[in-house]
Order: C-alpha cells, then sequence, then structure tokens
C-alpha cells in the first residue's frame, strides 16, 4: 500500500502494532499467568520476575529443560513419589506418562503425597549430584534412593505449593 507515489504506509502498521503490543503487555503482573490454555499460579513473591518459564510440566519442557538449565521456572504438575520430605519426583498434571522428573527442596515441604497437584517454582538444572545438592542445601538424603538420578535433570526448588485439583 503506497501513501504517496512510492512511499508505502508503514506508520499506521507501526502504530497499530505498538498499540496492540502495549494493551497486550497491560495485562501482564496478574497473578495468574496463563500458558496456553492452563493457568498456573504465580507462586513466587511480587518482586520477582516473569520466569522464562510458566506452565504445565509436559513432555515439551521435559524435552527442553537444557534450554531452561541455570533459570527460575514455574511448574504445574504431579507428585508422583515421595522420597524424602526434602524431594519428590513429578509428573504431568493431567499426562502421567511424562518421564518424572526429580525435585528437591532445602525445606521441608509437609503433606507431600502420590497424586498431589503442585506448582513448583525451581532453578531448572542439567545433573544432580548428590552430594553437591547435600552440600548446598545443607540436608543429608539417602544416598540409595538418588542413584537413578545421578547425572539428571533436576530442579532445585524454592516454593512447592499445592494446587487446586
Amino acid at each position: 500500500m503506497l501513501s504517496s507515489p512510492g512511499k508505502p504506509i508503514a506508520r499506521a502498521s507501526l502504530l497499530g502494532l505498538t498499540t496492540a503490543v502495549l494493551l497486550g503487555l497491560s495485562g501482564c503482573g496478574e497473578e495468574e499467568l496463563a500458558v496456553g490454555e492452563t493457568d498456573v499460579s504465580d507462586v513466587r513473591s511480587e518482586d520477582d520476575l516473569t520466569d522464562p518459564y510458566t506452565g504445565e510440566y509436559d513432555e515439551a519442557f521435559r524435552e527442553d529443560v537444557d534450554v531452561y538449565a541455570g533459570t527460575e521456572v514455574t511448574v504445574a504438575a504431579q507428585v508422583e513419589d515421595v522420597l524424602s520430605p526434602n524431594s519428590f519426583t513429578i509428573v504431568g498434571p493431567d499426562d502421567t506418562s511424562v518421564e518424572p522428573l526429580l525435585v528437591v527442596v532445602a525445606d521441608e515441604v509437609p503433606g507431600l503425597e502420590p497424586g498431589l497437584p503442585v506448582t513448583v517454582a525451581a532453578t531448572a538444572a542439567l545433573e544432580f549430584d548428590l552430594a553437591e545438592v547435600e552440600g548446598q542445601l545443607g540436608v543429608d538424603l539417602e544416598d540409595e534412593q538418588y542413584g537413578e538420578w545421578e547425572d539428571q535433570p533436576f530442579l532445585l526448588a524454592t516454593v512447592v505449593e499445592a494446587s487446586a485439583e
């Protein structure tokens, strides 16, 4: 489309795009962060920035966990197995066939049980090292329970909350 001979009408398009982006951003900062068709509660403090990933623990996240290594993520999941008061495994909230992922947290999480829907705010990590995690968190984990998780991706959680079913 041309405004005068040979000059494109770009300003109107740019203005419209800028307005759309600003209107879209004005909804940011809500307590619920929408990802696809799933709402995941923002369980971090108000001062914390939005995570690069906020959504369900699903096959896509599991395949891309290396992309999120070292960054904060928030996932909605379901507890698969409780290994200790400080650690558990998760599967997808709706798709329990997603490969389980280990979650470790410094403070004991009361009330954990298999099947419990949870929201986990954590830092994604690529390789679980029992001695390193125990030293970092100041906890003593039963060595024999974690052998299968050595060198596997895991989440180092800061917040674990039960979610609404």
